[in-house]
């Protein structure tokens, strides 16, 4: 069988008819991505900002083949689920896309788009719920710096809203992103460049915060040891990294602590992949290790495996775990911190995309996972056809994706047992998803 050539994909075609167009519009549903849908002329018209039930007046900003796009412009009749946004940027900033949503209508938001995706694969349970912090959740984050602004992208814009505080951001991240405003970004004022912030886990009210400055191509000559001086313990100018270039600061540690039981914490550096929802990525450890049952000496698969997240508690639980990723340094990294901490587990690079890649499964019954969003269709083709896994965790990022894999897997013979969704990024419209199949 000839394998597919690569989709093309081309911009969709917009007509510039009508827009800017006043429309008064009466909500009927929430999409996946947060904006209120409503129909006008036939067509779903979507809405940033609007809510199920509510009248509003709008603006028409673009119109596709088959849906049309509108701005928010004034709320003439509010839904009682509505409530005051807490943030001043909000509408401004891209992150942040429900707030103007009581965090339990988001989580039933989110409840409902997961069990709508299992129920059309015949699970008839309930979906449960890891539940998080409203606010001051995340660990880390990545913020723009360009034209003396320090800040986030804009709502569907590279324009820069700056910020002086993110409520979704640790105490800690604020107090160095406070810093790096007052002493880093003048000396910075002609760069661009992204400023990543990472703090260890548990995160304290006076963790160290790593700050690391991130271009696109080797910047001008700098002092930046004497920038990395100007910064006041515990906020720390870690490194700086451009292609070809890297400088780090001989005066930090090198690597920050991740707590995920209470034995063992990983080891991660900023820059790399670490879930931002420390409370939330416990949760779902915990729920992994219910769910997978690992026994002592069993062999279990970590696909996806980053540095070690899941498979840590999994071998600490006793179990003999295969952990595969595709980055070279990351995998010999977590393989170092395993054998140094004496747990039984063998990490290997490979492409989990190319199903000629993919690793033979032997003498496994059970697997984990987590794959970014454009989700595991070659691996859940493999594993949908190797009877020898009996049980299997997905955890997913991406709604779309999730529904396709989960298709594919059924077909092989898994059937979906339970389903949770960790709530991990509260105000906004992404959605984390847990799902056991068992056959």
């Amino acid at each position: 069988m000839k394998r597919r050539g690569p989709t093309v994909f081309r911009p969709a075609q917009r007509s510039k008819q009508g827009l800017g167009k006043k429309l008064e519009l009466r909500i009927e549903g929430l999409s996946d991505d947060g904006r209120g849908v409503a129909h006008n002329a036939g067509q779903p018209i979507f809405v940033r900002g609007a809510l199920p039930g509510e009248n509003v007046a709008a603006r028409l900003t673009a119109r596709h083949r088959r849906h049309q796009e509108a701005s928010l412009e004034r709320v003439l009749e509010a839904s009682e689920k509505r409530i005051p946004a807490p943030c001043e940027y909000v509408g401004q900033c891209g992150g942040c896309q429900l707030q103007h949503l009581s965090q339990a209508d988001q989580q039933q938001h989110k409840l409902a788009r997961l069990k709508a995706i299992v129920s059309q694969q015949g699970f008839s349970g309930e979906v449960g719920l890891l539940p998080s912090p409203a606010f001051a959740y995340r660990h880390r984050a990545r913020l723009a710096i360009a034209g003396g602004q320090l800040g986030f992208r804009g709502e569907s814009s590279h324009k820069i809203v700056g910020i002086s505080e993110c409520l979704l951001l640790a105490a800690p991240l604020n107090r160095a992103l406070a810093a790096f405003r007052q002493h880093g970004l003048p000396v910075l004022a002609n760069l661009d460049a992204e400023l990543v912030l990472s703090c260890g886990v548990p995160v304290e009210e006076d963790a160290t915060v790593a700050m690391q400055l991130v271009f696109n191509r080797t910047p001008p000559k700098r002092d930046w040891q004497s920038l990395a001086a100007g910064f006041t313990a515990p906020n720390i100018l870690h490194s700086v990294l451009a292609p070809g270039f890297e400088w780090l600061n001989p005066e930090a540690e090198r690597e920050l602590k991740y707590q995920l039981t209470d034995s063992y914490a990983l080891r991660f550096s900023p820059g790399d992949f670490t879930q931002v929802n420390p409370a939330v990525n416990r949760a779902m450890i915990t729920q992994l290790l219910a769910w997978l049952a690992p026994e002592q000496g069993e062999a279990i698969i970590d696909y996806f495996c980053g540095l070690g997240n899941f498979s840590i508690p999994l071998a600490s639980a006793g179990a003999r775990v295969r952990g595969y990723d595709a980055g070279v340094a990351m995998v010999e990294r977590a393989q170092a911190f395993a054998e140094e901490s004496q747990l039984d587990i063998r990490y290997l690079s490979t492409d989990l995309f190319d199903s000629e890649k993919l690793p033979a499964i032997r003498g496994v019954e059970k697997a984990v996972l987590d794959p970014p969003r454009a989700g595991a269709r070659a691996l859940c083709e493999q594993l949908a056809g190797n009877t020898g896994i009996r049980r299997l965790v997905y955890i997913s990022c991406d709604p779309a994706t999730l529904e396709r894999d989960l298709k594919i897997l059924l077909e092989g013979g898994f059937a979906i047992s339970e389903a949770a969704m960790p709530e991990m990024f509260p105000q906004s419209y992404h959605m984390e998803s847990m799902v056991l199949l068992s056959r």
